[in-house]
């Protein structure tokens, strides 16, 4: 739940990706491809110690005003040492988790890029939400095909499931869902 605005659909911003989150531990971002370097990448968090071309470092920010300062076309979800898979426990860890950073891109209305063996990469497609990757490396010629009336309906779906988030929807639809299977256990 938050009370500050994201306004932008994004779609003008000058880098292609953002990626925020705990960059000491995100060691695949020191092994972007050049491709994605070159249409330039936020990142946000603590921990970044590179300084590498096409890579923004704009710093740290709290969770509760992050969403309405990140930038970028699409926000990325992926962890791990690796670029071509998710790799080491943090990067499997997306198998079973939902990650906070799936919420934060949404309600800052940014459609999101998430390996698609991450537990939430079906509800993105699902949901028209963004694209899925099994490597970093596929994120171009994905992008590439994608036209500005297809990233606007991704956009648009992001600001659907973003007031459900805001509504606190999920959390209610969950709720909802303990209470009957107590109820009838």
């Amino acid at each position: 739940l938050t009370s500050t605005e994201n306004s932008s659909n994004h779609y003008e911003d000058e880098a292609l990706l953002c990626y925020a989150g705990n960059l000491k531990k995100s060691k695949f971002i020191y092994k972007f491809p050049s491709e994605l370097r070159k249409s330039k990448v936020n990142l946000y968090g603590n921990g970044y110690t590179g300084n590498q071309n096409g890579l923004d470092y704009k710093g740290a920010f709290p969770s509760d005003k992050i969403n309405s300062i990140i930038k970028g076309k699409y926000g990325l979800i992926w962890d791990g040492d690796r670029i071509d898979t998710c790799s080491g426990n943090v990067g499997n860890y997306l198998r079973y988790n939902n990650p906070h950073k799936l919420s934060m891109y949404l309600v800052a209305n940014m459609p999101v890029i998430i390996w698609d063996k991450a537990a939430e990469a079906d509800f993105v497609k699902k949901n028209g939400l963004g694209i899925t990757i099994n490597s970093l490396n596929e994120i171009p010629e994905k992008i590439n095909n994608i036209s500005k009336d297809d990233y606007l309906k991704m956009n648009r779906a992001v600001k659907d499931v973003k007031s459900k988030l805001e509504e606190g929807k999920f959390l209610l639809n969950a709720l909802n869902e303990i209470e009957s299977r107590m109820k009838n256990a």
